[in-house]
């Protein structure tokens, strides 16, 4: 349906929300910056590299007219070829900016935070006031009243890399607030310490070992295809590369996604936050018909028992049979025995890091799960078994155990942050306006604010990642931009992202194609030169920072009375590649051999064939760093307190005392916000925020034509909300019609993609669209760029996990009828 002309007019403020900047801004950029160069100058080749791979820039006459390949047919992701155009954006930010109506001291309203009003300044001017209100907040208040904004997953940078020369400035003026909590790897980090001692899984096996030795690779909660064409590994290949060994693949997820569709074997489908029913039915069968490997239970872990006790019934009295797993989960009795059988006759990977599951109430249980049931088959550090994070990945510079001989640029010196204070980033929205906070990491409880600490007063923040569009909560973080309790919001930004229309002052940076740099990229080293000058008034990060820092009287230690290039070969000087720095720029690259491919079969080589020989480039077959406990655990004991793999936690005993929220063993618990919750009946839909094939969290989504992609050529430009064929008739909804996706928290507007791919009860809008709210400025406005934080909780995943819940939201979705 579309717009009434009233709410078109809405929507067209809304999306314009820099409207009021429109005046400053010179209306051709894509003629000044973009357009066809001159032929008369001779053409400039250069080798650069984006956060998803390298690839060549073509420039001609001080303009980046198109981008080729790094080489024919190198593997980089979908966003490489595109930076030019995301460069040249119209949303760049161009000039130093300060809000109207904001003045120094502390004391200026905040309504029209969130407005895009803006008045151009001077970097003198700019400067001077971001220094003065760092050095007057420090006076009034203490460091701890200087929020440090998160900058991960910035581009591809090392001299340049914003989070950690942001780090250090702050650090030598004296420390900040920094904000903490779990994202990707929630799950792992608060539930696998209790498991088996680390937060992160162990080295995984390899990829020759599982093409070699592995029979059922299992996919649990997660969609790799769809993130490797985003990072343009080889892992895509890998994983044709096991359908080409005769390795079956089976994927369990609550919706059809691309793993399932493209290379799936076998497709489970449940009921979301359900998977540990199945998980404990599972381990129930191998209870039951004895199929679990009793020896290495008793010799390489403790608690069992307990665990057992759980399964089996002992402990509350309901065995976990495949039959009430089947009640909750809603996947037959029979496919959890097949699977439980099949799972331990053959050896066996469970694919289950990052994202997915890791996003969901009590997800530190499913991990502990995770772990537990390939300890039951004494599957870990064993030929063509184990668990962890994509395998598929070769070898790379401090990943995952990249060959020693390949040992890329240094990293730039860091600076010790003497504040202790953090704030929890899901709770962020309430800290600011009602604190005092109160959360607990793991066993350790946490408060904000601490003993002698102020509250935060100044929020810094850098890059294009920000709190307004990757956490939940959105309402609340914007109702906490807004607050005078936050008295400055200084924003270093690349383009209009929506963190930056609620900041007092703007400091344009500019990208890192823009500046000077050394990197590295699996087995690459690569010389990043200058492709273009900074665009308009935009400086790099680091001469920003440097602006401030001699403002702040720290210039000498923030540079250490280095250059751009002394840094370029001080980090370079870290690295062993054996040409010298002037080689590697004249050349652009250098490229490490990796290992060969020794001992694997040649009937194995034969069957991948030269298309896939490269996914067996880690060398010979090796099944990770949990080899030498499996075969000896007593000399090669874990970090947990046994030494052993915990099925039961002492740990978690102690500090929980049985809490049924946080159990000493692995559970299945009922998700706060799920099928099963009285809620259910007002929002009967399941929002899961899935990662998106055409960005990276909030990056990209200021291209339009890698919006086109994902949402399938929509006729109406909202973001998508992919919807089952049976909920979308229920509603009377049709493909593209808008429609709003809602709950008590918030609305969002999106295009609907009814698909089959979708179970009923279960919707999917992909995260990191642009928070747009109709009416800008209003934390109370329907979001027209479709961000599903606007609906999420503002609550951590448990009480022993500080993630954010992106896939813990139950919503309803209408027809959009207009205002």
């Amino acid at each position: 349906m579309q717009l009434s002309r009233r709410d078109f007019v809405k929507a067209t403020a809304a999306v314009a929300a820099t409207v009021s900047l429109a005046k400053l801004l010179p209306t051709d950029l894509l003629a000044v910056t973009g357009g066809q160069p001159d032929d008369t100058p001779s053409e400039k080749v250069l080798i650069t590299c984006h956060d998803m791979g390298p690839f060549r820039a073509h420039v001609k006459n001080g303009v980046w007219y198109k981008s080729s390949a790094f080489r024919p047919n190198y593997l980089t992701g979908n966003f490489a070829s595109a930076m030019r155009n995301r460069v040249y954006a119209p949303d760049r930010v161009r000039y130093p900016m300060k809000r109207v109506g904001w003045q120094p001291g502390g004391k200026s309203p905040t309504d029209n935070r969130g407005k895009g009003e803006f008045v151009r300044i001077t970097w003198d001017e700019a400067t001077t006031l971001a220094a003065n209100e760092l050095i007057r907040v420090k006076t009034t208040y203490g460091n701890s009243a200087i929020l440090k904004g998160r900058s991960g997953h910035q581009q591809k940078a090392t001299v340049h890399n914003r989070g950690t020369t942001h780090s250090t400035l702050l650090g030598l003026f004296g420390g900040y607030t920094q904000i903490v909590g779990g994202t990707s790897t929630a799950g792992w980090d608060d539930g696998a310490p209790y498991s088996w001692g680390l937060a992160s899984p162990y080295k995984e096996n390899n990829n020759s070992d599982i093409l070699m030795n592995t029979k059922l690779y299992i996919v649990w909660g997660l969609d790799p295809l769809l993130s490797e064409v985003r990072f343009g590994r080889d892992s895509v290949q890998f994983y044709y590369a096991m359908k080409k060994a005769g390795i079956k693949i089976y994927v369990i997820d609550p919706w059809f996604n691309d793993t399932a569709a493209l290379i799936a074997d076998k497709y489970i489908t449940l009921v979301p936050s359900t998977d540990e029913a199945i998980m404990a039915a599972i381990a129930y069968v191998w209870i039951d018909e004895d199929l679990y490997d009793k020896e290495f239970v008793a010799t390489h872990s403790v608690g069992f028992d307990k665990f057992e006790a759980y399964v089996t019934g002992k402990e509350d009295g309901v065995p976990k049979t495949p039959e009430w797993a089947e009640s909750i989960s809603t996947v037959p009795a029979e496919t959890i025995r097949a699977l439980a059988r099949e799972w331990a006759s053959v050896p066996t990977y469970l694919h289950c890091y990052y994202a997915g599951a890791n996003r969901r109430a009590y997800s530190e249980q499913w991990v502990r799960m995770c772990i537990s049931l390939q300890t039951m088959l004494g599957y870990l550090g064993k030929p063509g078994c184990g668990l962890g994070a994509p395998s598929g990945d070769v070898a790379q510079f401090g990943y995952r155990g990249g060959p020693a001989a390949m040992k890329g640029p240094g990293n730039m010196p860091s600076v010790p942050n003497p504040v202790k204070q953090e704030i929890e980033h899901v709770l962020f929205g309430y800290g600011i306006l009602s604190p005092p906070i109160s959360w607990v990491k793991q066993v350790w409880p946490k408060t904000y604010p601490l003993a002698s600490n102020s509250e935060i007063k100044l929020e810094y923040d850098v890059g294009a990642t920000d709190v307004i569009q990757q956490i939940p909560g959105t309402p609340l973080t914007a109702r906490a931009y807004k607050s005078t309790k936050l008295e400055c919001r200084i924003q270093q930004p690349i383009w209009w992202n929506a963190a930056a229309l609620f900041a007092d002052i703007i400091l344009p940076a500019c990208t890192t194609i823009e500046t000077e740099d050394l990197v590295s990229w699996k087995n690459l080293v690569i010389y990043m030169p200058k492709v273009i000058d900074p665009l308009f008034e935009s400086k790099t990060d680091y001469e920003i920072f440097t602006l401030i820092a001699q403002k702040l009287g720290i210039e000498s230690q923030f540079t250490q009375n280095r250059t751009i290039q002394d840094w370029i070969q001080y980090v370079y000087s870290k690295s062993n590649v054996p040409i010298s720095l002037d080689e590697l720029k004249a050349a652009g690259f250098y490229e490490f051999n990796y290992a060969a491919s020794t001992g694997v079969s040649d009937e194995l080589k034969a069957k991948l064939t030269s298309e896939y020989l490269p996914a067996l480039s880690e060398g010979a077959p090796s099944a990770g760093a949990l080899v030498k406990f499996n075969q000896d655990p007593a000399s090669n004991k874990l970090s947990t307190p046994s030494g052993l793999i915990e099925f039961f936690s002492q740990t978690l005993e102690d500090f929980w005392h049985g809490d049924p929220e946080a159990p000493s063993v692995p559970k299945y618990i009922q998700s706060w916000e799920g099928k099963f919750s009285a809620k259910a009946q007002t929002y009967p839909l399941q929002l899961l925020s899935t990662h998106g094939k055409f960005a990276r969290h909030s990056q990209w989504q200021n291209m339009s034509w890698m919006r086109d992609e994902v949402q399938m050529k929509s006729k109406t430009g909202y973001h998508n909300c992919m919807i089952s064929v049976e909920d979308a008739e229920a509603r009377g909804i049709k493909f593209d019609d808008i429609v709003k996706v809602f709950n008590d928290r918030g609305t969002i507007l999106c295009a609907a993609r009814v698909s089959p791919r979708m179970r009923p009860g279960v919707v999917v809008v992909n995260e990191g669209a642009w928070y747009k709210p109709m009416e800008p400025g209003n934390p109370d406005s329907i979001d027209m760029g479709g961000n599903p934080n606007v609906v999420l909780a503002s609550r951590p995943l448990s009480k022993m996990d500080d993630g954010m819940a992106g896939h813990t939201t139950l919503v309803q979705v209408a027809k959009w009828e207009g205002a």
